[in-house]
């Protein structure tokens, strides 16, 4: 039997402290009712009509499961963040760095349909190695310092949204968490697989208006869950 909490040699845990306020801070965000209830800013968000990304960030086509395209840096324009042009060159262009990231999705271990919540020891290495590849890509050629975890998230969860969460300053600073993939995954991957916390993403759905089609939502929990921390998160003057 796969043991689905085994982490990669090395990987930091996240703390049980951390893995407990997590839940109590999604659910939180989940709330159908007070003063920001979750499904009127799920309906801001999604709709249609709006100037919020909305189902755009995985619904702009086309979304290549096997390589990065112009679609993809569109994509993640939409969620305010940009690649620069000499990062789109490596990215879209017939080069070694785009090789390596379609060997990358090619992996084993990082299918299109594979989900974070049953993501094993070896789902997070190859995962890990999507995520970190793709920094590198992003970060500028002669540059002495780059860090562009912000947007190699972003661009991963447009390939595989099912197992990496979007994450941000904004998401993780309300969660208590840094810039550490290997801790904010796990959290993520315990969030997941709470019972409460995804009866609260679908009981969130189910309170949605949809509005007669205007308002059009992501059928992806992860996504949900991102979209209803952040739109949370920012309306906070102190989230923590």
């Amino acid at each position: 039997m796969v043991n689905l909490d085994k982490l990669p040699p090395g990987w930091e845990p996240a703390s049980t402290d951390v893995l407990e306020r997590t839940v109590e801070l999604a659910l939180r965000a989940l709330q159908t009712s007070g003063p920001t209830p979750v499904q009127e800013r799920f309906a801001a968000y999604y709709a249609v009509l709006g100037n919020y990304a909305g189902a755009s960030f995985l619904d702009v086509a086309p979304n290549e499961a096997s390589a990065f395209t112009a679609a993809d840096l569109f994509a993640v324009s939409l969620l305010s963040v940009e690649v620069g042009p000499q990062a789109a060159r490596r990215i879209l262009g017939e080069t070694e760095p785009a090789a390596t990231l379609r060997r990358r999705l090619a992996e084993y271990h990082l299918p299109s349909n594979a989900t974070l919540q049953t993501a094993n020891e070896q789902t997070l290495l190859a995962m890990a190695g999507l995520h970190l590849d793709v920094k590198k890509v992003l970060a500028p050629v002669k540059a002495a310092r780059s860090n562009a975890w912000v947007t190699a998230s972003k661009l991963c969860a447009r390939k595989r949204p099912q197992l990496f969460p979007v994450r941000d300053r904004v998401i993780c600073k309300y969660l208590g968490l840094g810039s550490n993939y290997e801790v904010d995954w796990q959290a993520f991957r315990h969030l997941l697989r709470q019972p409460e916390v995804t009866s609260a993403i679908q009981a969130a759905v189910n309170a949605t208006d949809l509005d007669e089609s205007n308002v059009v939502l992501d059928s992806i929990p992860l996504r949900l869950l991102d979209v209803a921390l952040w739109t949370y998160a920012i309306g906070q003057d102190d989230p923590t």
